[in-house]
Protein backbone atom coordinates (compact mmCIF):
# COMPACT_ATOMS: atom_id res chain seq x y z
CA UNK A 1 0.00 0.00 0.00
CA UNK A 2 1.36 2.99 -0.92
CA UNK A 3 1.02 6.18 1.51
CA UNK A 4 1.77 10.12 0.61
CA UNK A 5 3.38 12.30 2.85
CA UNK A 6 3.70 15.64 3.30
CA UNK A 7 6.41 17.41 5.83
CA UNK A 8 5.44 20.69 6.71
CA UNK A 9 6.93 23.87 7.88
CA UNK A 10 5.01 23.49 10.86
CA UNK A 11 6.74 19.80 11.41
CA UNK A 12 9.88 21.09 10.75
CA UNK A 13 9.70 24.01 13.32
CA UNK A 14 7.90 21.76 15.95
CA UNK A 15 9.44 18.50 15.08
CA UNK A 16 12.87 17.03 17.45
CA UNK A 17 16.31 16.61 16.18
CA UNK A 18 17.19 12.76 16.62
CA UNK A 19 13.58 12.02 18.59
CA UNK A 20 12.47 8.86 16.61
CA UNK A 21 9.16 9.22 17.52
CA UNK A 22 8.55 13.46 17.77
CA UNK A 23 10.81 14.23 14.32
CA UNK A 24 9.34 16.09 11.62
CA UNK A 25 8.96 12.73 9.68
CA UNK A 26 7.14 11.57 13.06
CA UNK A 27 4.81 14.32 12.64
CA UNK A 28 4.51 13.90 9.05
CA UNK A 29 3.12 9.64 9.54
CA UNK A 30 1.13 10.68 12.32
CA UNK A 31 -1.30 13.01 10.50
CA UNK A 32 -0.53 10.58 7.15
CA UNK A 33 -2.02 7.65 8.99
CA UNK A 34 -3.99 8.71 11.96
CA UNK A 35 -3.60 6.39 15.08
CA UNK A 36 -0.19 5.04 14.09
CA UNK A 37 2.33 5.72 16.33
CA UNK A 38 5.44 5.85 14.64
CA UNK A 39 9.19 5.42 15.36
CA UNK A 40 11.01 6.72 12.53
CA UNK A 41 15.23 6.28 11.86
CA UNK A 42 17.61 6.96 8.74
CA UNK A 43 16.92 3.44 7.62
CA UNK A 44 13.92 2.19 8.74
CA UNK A 45 9.95 3.30 9.73
CA UNK A 46 7.28 1.52 12.20
CA UNK A 47 4.02 2.60 12.62
CA UNK A 48 2.97 0.53 15.20
CA UNK A 49 5.99 1.51 17.56
CA UNK A 50 9.54 0.64 18.01
CA UNK A 51 9.19 -3.17 17.67
CA UNK A 52 5.87 -3.11 15.11
CA UNK A 53 6.20 -4.12 11.28
CA UNK A 54 9.12 -2.07 9.22
CA UNK A 55 9.23 -0.08 5.99
CA UNK A 56 12.46 1.03 4.23
CA UNK A 57 12.41 4.60 4.04
CA UNK A 58 13.37 6.54 0.78
CA UNK A 59 16.78 8.41 0.44
CA UNK A 60 15.54 11.55 0.33
CA UNK A 61 13.85 11.12 3.99
CA UNK A 62 17.37 9.11 5.04
CA UNK A 63 19.03 12.64 3.71
CA UNK A 64 16.55 14.89 5.47
CA UNK A 65 16.59 13.39 8.81
CA UNK A 66 20.03 13.86 8.80
CA UNK A 67 20.54 16.81 7.23
CA UNK A 68 17.83 18.13 10.55
CA UNK A 69 19.39 16.38 13.10
CA UNK A 70 22.69 17.95 12.04
CA UNK A 71 20.94 21.87 11.85
CA UNK A 72 21.06 21.81 9.09
CA UNK A 73 18.43 24.22 7.07
CA UNK A 74 15.57 21.84 5.81
CA UNK A 75 12.84 22.90 3.80
CA UNK A 76 9.46 20.99 3.53
CA UNK A 77 8.67 18.22 1.01
CA UNK A 78 6.97 15.65 0.23
CA UNK A 79 6.87 11.46 -0.51
CA UNK A 80 5.27 8.28 -0.86
CA UNK A 81 5.82 5.48 1.34
CA UNK A 82 5.38 1.56 0.25
CA UNK A 83 3.97 -0.03 3.30
CA UNK A 84 3.34 -3.38 3.55
CA UNK A 85 -0.04 -4.99 3.22
CA UNK A 86 -1.66 -5.04 6.77
CA UNK A 87 0.82 -2.57 8.36
CA UNK A 88 -2.23 0.22 8.65
CA UNK A 89 -5.16 -2.48 9.78
CA UNK A 90 -4.11 -2.35 13.70
CA UNK A 91 -3.23 2.02 13.20
CA UNK A 92 -6.78 3.08 12.35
Amino acid sequence: MKVHVEVTAEDIATGEPSDYSQCPIALALKRAVPGCDPYVSTVLLSLNGRHGIQAFIPTCVSMFIMDFDDGDPVDPFAFDLEIPDGTLAGTM
